[in-house]
């Protein structure tokens, strides 16, 4: 079998805009003195349609939804796609710092709004993906470090349209000392 090169090449133009605003607080808690966040965030992205289905498609899916893959313009891992979008995502996130600069908790929540279809998911091999919606499920992700060396996180997706949980995920991080960790998942589905 001899493969037919292929010759055509594509440059897909991408415009962003990421903008966001911070307003915190101070507050003393049990003698300690805090900060508290609040951290409202609107990307818009956008990216125009071309026609991909003449590529090979080797190593390239669609990205898992998470805190940070929400404010990506190209929603596919690899090179061998680049996702049409007209979207706009909003977030918030409140933090609570101590005096030097230490997370304690991290709450954020984060929705993206597509303002049109994604043609390149017509493609054969992306039926039934849960990108064709008009919106992102709901995330919310969660960080409490309870010592400097114990750390629980979470991350939640509702989907409003369908009523149900796409994802609940809760893990426990321990550090005891530099090169030493313990990570136990507690929670997935």
């Amino acid at each position: 079998m001899m493969l037919k090169p292929h010759k055509r090449a594509l440059a897909v133009p991408t415009v962003s805009l990421d903008s966001g605003l911070y307003l915190d607080r101070p507050f003393e808690l049990s003698g300690y003195n805090f900060i508290q966040t609040l951290e409202p965030r609107v990307f818009y992205t956008y990216t125009p349609y071309e026609d991909q289905t003449e590529l090979p498609m080797f190593d390239t899916s669609l990205n898992e939804l998470n805190s940070t893959t929400i404010f990506q313009e190209n929603q596919f891992s690899g090179q061998d796609r680049v996702m049409d979008t007209n979207a706009i995502t909003t977030a918030l996130t409140t933090r609570i710092l101590d005096d030097s600069g230490y997370d304690w908790m991290l709450l954020t929540m984060a929705q993206r709004f597509y303002l049109s279809d994604r043609k390149v998911l017509d493609e054969p091999q992306f039926d039934g993906s849960s990108y064709k919606g008009d919106k992102s499920d709901f995330l919310v992700s969660a960080q409490a470090n309870l010592t400097k060396s114990l750390r629980l996180t979470s991350e939640y997706e509702y989907n409003f349209s369908e009523d149900t949980t796409n994802k609940f995920t809760a893990a426990g991080r321990f550090t005891p000392e530099p090169g030493k960790v313990l990570m136990l998942p507690i929670v997935k589905f």
